[in-house]
C-alpha cells in the first residue's frame, strides 16, 4: 500500500493553501514530484465507493498508467453502484474494453484531420466576427470577448447546434464542472451547484435529441439519434456522448486561447518572435498546452489487479489519477519547465493525454488556437494588460482563466 502520510507542500485541507493553490499550483506540484511517491487526496464525492485517489505526478509514472489496460480501467460501473450511478456515466470517457471501443469508433469519423481541417474558415469567420467586435474599444475582459465564444460557436457549428443553444450549454457546463474537483466538492454550495447543473444540463440534452429532427441530417446530433435508432448504442449513451461532446469540445479551448494569450502578453520576447516567425504558431500552442495544460488532473483510473507504479504497490480497487499539469513540468524530461519557450523541441507533452482515451477533439482545439491567436495579435500589436491583473477559477481539475482584462491599443 503507498503511503498515506501528508506529503510537505500539498495541504488540500487547508482553505489558504487551497486559495493560494487555485491561483499557482506549480510549487505544489514541485513538492508533488520531489517526494518521490503518490499524494493520497480524500475526496467527499457522493456517487464513489472510493474515499479519495492516489496523484502520481511523475512523467514516467504517468506514461506506464496511461499506456497500462492490464492493471487499470475507466469503467466507472466499477466506482459507483447502481444507485450511485448518474446520466453521464454512459459517456466514452467512462468507458472500457468493447463498449468504450464502440462508442469512440462512432463519433471518430467527425474528428479526422480532414474533416476537422474543413472547418478552417468557420474558425477564422468567428474569430474574426469577435474581434469586429471590438473594434473601437480600449479594453476587453478576453475571456468573454474571445475565448469564451469562439470554442462555443465553433462547437455549435461542430455538432450542428443553433447558436441560441449556446448559453444553455455554457451555463450548465460552468455548473456541471464544479462536481470534478475534488478541492471543491465537499463544500455544500458546490455540491448543490454541481447537483443543479447536471440536472439542467441533462434536461437540456433530452430536449434537443427530442428536436433532433429540426436540425440538419448530416449533423452530428442528427447521427448520433440515428446511431441510437439503429441500436448502435443506447439512448443512455446517447445523451451522455452528446453531453461529453457539447462540454469537452468548448471547455478546454477556452483556457487554452485565454491562458495562451496572458502568456504571450506577460513573455514579451516569445510574443515578438511569433509576430515575426508566424509559422512558429503551431509550437506556440504545443508549449501553451504544456505550460498551462487546460485539463490538470485526469479522470479517474481504477486498479484491477495489483501493480507497481514508479516503485509504489497499488491494490484493486484503488483509485488513482494522473497530474498532468505537474507531468508537463518535470525536470527529467523538459529542459528548464518552468520557462515559457515557444520553440521548445521536442515537446512531448501530455495535455491531450496518450493511449487509448487519448482526447479525440485534439486536433480541433489545436486548429482554433492556431488560426484565432495570431488574428487577435495582428488586430491589436499594442494590447497589453490593464492594473487589474487576470484572475483564475477556483478549480483544480481545469486551468482555466475568469478574467483577463486588456487594453487594446
Amino acid at each position: 500500500m503507498a503511503d498515506t502520510t501528508p506529503i510537505p507542500g500539498f495541504e488540500p485541507a487547508s482553505p489558504e493553501w487551497r486559495e493560494a493553490f487555485f491561483r499557482d499550483p506549480y510549487p505544489a506540484y514541485r513538492a508533488l514530484r520531489d517526494a518521490g511517491r503518490p499524494a493520497w487526496l480524500p475526496h467527499a464525492h457522493s456517487e464513489s465507493r472510493s474515499s479519495g485517489v492516489w496523484l502520481f505526478s511523475r512523467y514516467a509514472d504517468a506514461l506506464d498508467i496511461f499506456h497500462d489496460r492490464a492493471h487499470f480501467t475507466k469503467d466507472i460501473a466499477l466506482v459507483r453502484t447502481p444507485s450511485q450511478r448518474t446520466w453521464d456515466d454512459g459517456h466514452m470517457l467512462l468507458r472500457d474494453g468493447g463498449d468504450h471501443a464502440r462508442l469512440r469508433r462512432l463519433v471518430a469519423p467527425w474528428f479526422t484531420d480532414a474533416a476537422v481541417g474543413g472547418f478552417a474558415p468557420i474558425v477564422r469567420e468567428c474569430a474574426e466576427a469577435l474581434i469586429a467586435r471590438l473594434a473601437g474599444r480600449d479594453t476587453c475582459d478576453l475571456v468573454a470577448d474571445f475565448a469564451a465564444p469562439l470554442p462555443q460557436f465553433v462547437i455549435a457549428r461542430f455538432l450542428g447546434l443553433p447558436d441560441d443553444d449556446l448559453p444553455t450549454i455554457r451555463s450548465c457546463s460552468l455548473l456541471f464542472s464544479c462536481g470534478f474537483d475534488s478541492l471543491l466538492v465537499a463544500e455544500p454550495e458546490n455540491q448543490a451547484a454541481r447537483t443543479l447543473g447536471a440536472a439542467r444540463f441533462r434536461d437540456y440534452l433530452e430536449d434537443r435529441i427530442a428536436r433532433a429532427g429540426d436540425l440538419a441530417p448530416d449533423t452530428p446530433v442528427r447521427r448520433l439519434v440515428a446511431f441510437r435508432d439503429e441500436g448502435a448504442l443506447t439512448h443512455a449513451e446517447l445523451v451522455a456522448t452528446l453531453g461529453l461532446l457539447a462540454f469537452a469540445g468548448h471547455e478546454t479551448t477556452i483556457s487554452l486561447l485565454a491562458s495562451g494569450l496572458a502568456l504571450l502578453l506577460s513573455h514579451p520576447d516569445q510574443r515578438a518572435h511569433l509576430e515575426t516567425a508566424p509559422a512558429a504558431v503551431s509550437s506556440a500552442v504545443e508549449e501553451m498546452l504544456r505550460f498551462e495544460s487546460p485539463e490538470q488532473r485526469t479522470t479517474f483510473r481504477l486498479v484491477t489487479a495489483p501493480v507497481r507504479i514508479g516503485g509504489h504497490e497499488l491494490s484493486p480497487g484503488d483509485q488513482v489519477g494522473i497530474v498532468i499539469g505537474a507531468a508537463n513540468r518535470d525536470e527529467s524530461v523538459f529542459a528548464v519547465p518552468e520557462r515559457f519557450d515557444i520553440t521548445r523541441n521536442p515537446n512531448p507533452h501530455l495535455a491531450f493525454g496518450v493511449g487509448a482515451h487519448a482526447c479525440l477533439g485534439k486536433g480541433l482545439a489545436r486548429l482554433e488556437a492556431c488560426i484565432a491567436l495570431p488574428l487577435m495579435l495582428d488586430a491589436f500589436p499594442r494590447m497589453t494588460f490593464t492594473d487589474e491583473p487576470p484572475r483564475w477559477r477556483r478549480d483544480s481539475f481545469f486551468r482555466s482563466l475568469e478574467r483577463l482584462p486588456v487594453r487594446l491599443r
